[in-house]
């Protein structure tokens, strides 16, 4: 079998196929700035304190992903809904 060309790394075929762009087909983030918009709008007790960190604990790997490739990460997000 021939050698496998050298070359950028092979991206999602799925998210290809869909015309999305998935976090690890992202080149080059070393010193950009990204805007990532997270779903964070967590549960709250009546105390104020965060009922369910669910949403918290699945955007860390992201943004851990997005830091330790020298990315400087921006993120987006709200909490509750706006008053009527």
């Amino acid at each position: 079998p021939a050698a496998a060309a050298a070359g950028p790394p092979a991206r999602d075929p799925f998210a290809i196929m869909c015309g999305k762009r998935v976090l690890t087909s992202l080149e080059g983030v070393e010193g950009a700035r990204v805007l990532v918009r997270a779903d964070l709008n967590v549960p709250l007790a009546a105390d104020g304190s965060v009922a369910d960190d669910s949403r918290l604990r699945a955007s860390v790997p992201t943004v851990r992903w997005l830091v330790d490739r020298g990315a400087r990460v921006v993120l987006a997000s709200h909490l509750g809904r706006p008053a009527p």
